[in-house]
Order: structure tokens, then C-alpha cells, then sequence
């Protein structure tokens, strides 16, 4: 690609001009040409300054590709898809699970059942979508078919919806951000952990620290996608623990943690990893994750 965008310079192949009428002076000026005769790795560091400024304006949307202008800059889907995404606004405030609610409905002090019943062991949940069409597509392609970027699509709305979230907004974030993690040969299968790259876009957005390694999986346990809360209980039991490494216990001794996943289903992993960290003498643990599953799901 890079000997490519030379050539093109060196034979200074003008743009069209119904890409930019700037960007095409920019590019084909005297003293761009003469920058990359003289200095031809700076000039093309200024090629990407340029492109950058002016692609920094535009973006094509990554569901229907129509060219919109994004708000904020972060958003990969135009408006028009945002619209159409599975928000999850009515919503269980402590574990997020989606609920059918009336319009009058308070959702920020109402609670399901569940966890009325069952409180679980994390205090506050932040789940940006249903877990539904796209959402759940997109996920799907994450996590099997190695198309990473959604991580980073999806994201962009978590950060969002954390900073909306009435129990962030004075101020009291999380102090450490710790994903879900995978067993070592699902990983190897994998490749990546997708818990592990979504902690790593909120870490930097939010500037919160991370630590992949608090938590660690010592059982490989079987795929958990068509298992209900009971059989996900029994097949998760033991299966998680804190790491034995040193300075582990002293990192989470006292802090509140956000324990971060791709999806929350019946939160058997949540309540599990929470378990753990609470034990281990962490003061609070919420979880973020990108979707939360509703109780009866829509097979559309």
C-alpha cells in the first residue's frame, strides 16, 4: 500500500475534484511535489495529516454505507442506524435486564424480580443494547468470524451510556476496569479475547486503568450459548478465580471494580466473577457489557 501511495505521488496523479477541491491542491502543490522528491517520508506523513483532515469530516456508515457526518466523531453508524439499533432504555436498574414497561414507568429505581428475590453480588449493570438483530450479529461476527472492529463500533456507545448513567455522573467511576476472561485454549482457538479488547477501548476513552490478569479462567468449560441459567451455574462452578500472581490481591484490595463482558445472558459469568472479586476484598463490582439478553428473546 505504501509503495502504491508513492507511485501515485511520484507521478502526481491528480484527485478528482469532486472528492475535495482542498485536499486536491494540497496534495498536487509545488511544495508538496518537492517535499516528496527532497524528504519523501515526511511528505508521506503529511499525505496521512491530509487525508486524515478531510476523511475526519466524512465517514461512510459500517451497516448501510451511506457517507454522513458523525456525532460524536467516535459514532460509526449514521443516524438513520443508530435509530434502527436495539437500545436496552427499559431496563432492570440493577443487572439491566430489558423489561416491558409502560410509558409512565420510572426505569431508573425499578428493579425485576430477580434480583429482588436474589440480589446478585454486583451493584449496577451498564448494558448499552438488547441482545438482538444487528447487535447480536455483529457480536456473532466479533467473536467467531475474527471482525475485530465491531469491538470498537459497539463501543463507542458504551462510553456514551456510561457517562449518562445517574450513578457515574458525580464523578464515582470505577477505579479499575477488569474484562471476563477466557480459558487459555479457547483463547489460542480465538486468538483474541473480545472482553479484553472492549476493556481496553473503555480504559483508554475513560482513563480508568485495566487489568487483564486479575481474574483467570482454570477450567475450560463447554459453549454456553444454548445452555440455560441452571446448567450455566453447574458448568461454570469453579471455574474461575483470582490470579495467584503477586500484587493481584493488593490491586483490588478496597476497589470498585467494573467487570467487563461482551454479553450478559443470565448472569450466571457476572455473578460468578463478581463472587470472586468481592471475596478477594474488592469494596463494589458493576458490570459493562456491550448487550444484555432479554428474558424471552425475539428469534427474528
Amino acid at each position: 500500500m505504501l509503495l502504491l501511495i508513492r507511485l501515485w505521488i511520484a507521478d502526481m496523479i491528480r484527485i478528482p475534484k469532486n472528492l475535495s477541491t482542498n485536499f486536491s491542491k494540497q496534495v498536487n502543490s509545488f511544495r508538496f511535489a518537492t517535499r516528496f522528491r527532497t524528504h519523501p517520508d515526511s511528505a508521506i506523513k503529511r499525505l496521512q495529516q491530509i487525508a486524515f483532515s478531510y476523511f475526519a469530516q466524512y465517514r461512510y456508515c459500517w451497516l448501510c454505507q451511506e457517507q454522513f457526518t458523525p456525532s460524536p466523531p467516535s459514532f460509526r453508524f449514521c443516524p438513520a442506524c443508530q435509530l434502527d439499533l436495539p437500545r436496552n432504555i427499559g431496563k432492570c436498574s440493577q443487572c439491566a435486564l430489558p423489561l416491558i414497561l409502560s410509558n409512565t414507568a420510572d426505569t431508573k429505581t425499578l428493579t425485576c424480580g430477580e434480583c429482588i428475590t436474589q440480589p446478585p453480588c454486583f451493584s449496577y449493570t451498564v448494558a448499552s443494547f438488547r441482545y438482538e438483530f444487528p447487535v447480536r450479529e455483529l457480536i456473532h461476527r466479533m467473536k467467531y468470524q475474527k471482525q475485530r472492529y465491531w469491538i470498537k463500533a459497539l463501543a463507542s456507545q458504551l462510553i456514551m451510556d456510561v457517562g449518562d448513567a445517574p450513578f457515574y455522573k458525580t464523578g464515582n467511576l470505577p477505579e479499575l476496569l477488569v474484562p471476563v476472561p477466557l480459558h487459555h485454549s479457547r483463547q489460542k482457538q480465538r486468538t483474541f479475547n473480545q472482553a479484553g479488547l472492549l476493556t481496553r477501548q473503555l480504559s483508554k476513552a475513560l482513563a480508568i486503568p485495566y487489568r487483564k490478569d486479575v481474574l483467570v479462567k482454570i477450567e475450560a468449560t463447554c459453549n454456553q450459548a444454548k445452555l440455560n441459567k441452571a446448567e450455566r451455574i453447574h458448568n461454570l462452578k469453579k471455574s474461575l478465580a483470582i490470579s495467584k500472581r503477586r500484587g493481584i490481591q493488593e490491586t483490588i484490595t478496597g476497589k470498585h471494580i467494573a467487570l467487563i463482558d461482551d454479553v450478559m445472558t443470565t448472569k450466571a459469568t457476572a455473578e460468578l466473577a463478581a463472587k470472586c472479586l468481592i471475596d478477594a476484598g474488592a469494596s463494589r463490582v458493576d458490570v459493562w457489557c456491550l448487550a444484555r439478553t432479554p428474558k424471552f428473546r425475539n428469534n427474528d
